[in-house]
């Protein structure tokens, strides 16, 4: 076990592992590396959430257009079937009263 303990007090990162200032002031920079990098994804979502939204303002505007154009054309054809019902029943109107003369 000696040995062991003495490879280990030995080993490469005991030799290299940083003062307590040192360590301090790399751990305060991965930190505020990590900060920068969540605040520039932050940014971007931000951008993406923005650009979503717009799109999807687009395409409830452009699926209101369509539904009015879909109500129009239901009215012109309610309409114009109303009207071919009409000449027909007039059609048959006449040929009945035809047939009874």
């Amino acid at each position: 076990m000696e040995e062991s303990e003495l490879a280990l007090s030995k080993s490469p990162a005991r030799e290299a592992s940083p003062s307590p200032p040192e360590a301090e002031s790399l751990l305060a920079a991965l930190v505020y590396d990590v900060s920068q990098q969540v605040q520039s994804v932050l940014e971007s979502m931000l951008k993406l959430t923005s650009s979503i939204h717009q799109t999807s303002n687009r395409i409830t505007e452009e699926m209101m257009k369509c539904k009015e154009t879909v109500e129009e054309k239901r009215k012109a054809l309610d309409e114009e079937k109303d009207c071919v019902q009409k000449a027909a029943y007039d059609a048959l109107q006449m040929l009945t009263a035809q047939e009874f003369s």
